[in-house]
């Protein structure tokens, strides 16, 4: 049975938008940096390439550690 997610294949040098609940305050911005960093409403969106996997799991620590609440993760075929 083939998979219809985007992407299955591909493991490596893949964009991602990461949504948080919450705004990000200026100070934690250089924690990030290398992402585009989005506040709309009372979310914080970070759109960027992640190298692999570990790279991604490396976010999504630091998400943790912050005590960030973590909404989404979605790989983006095109960036705008």
């Amino acid at each position: 049975m083939e998979s219809s997610a985007p992407n299955c294949g591909k493991k490596d040098n893949q964009y991602y938008r990461v949504v948080l609940c919450g705004r990000f305050k200026e100070e934690m911005h250089p924690w990030f940096d290398g992402l585009k960093i989005e506040i709309k409403g009372e979310t914080t969106i970070l759109t960027g390439m992640m190298r692999d996997q570990t790279e991604l799991h490396g976010l999504l620590r630091k998400i943790h550690d912050l005590h960030q609440t973590l909404l989404s993760v979605e790989v983006v075929d095109n960036l705008p």
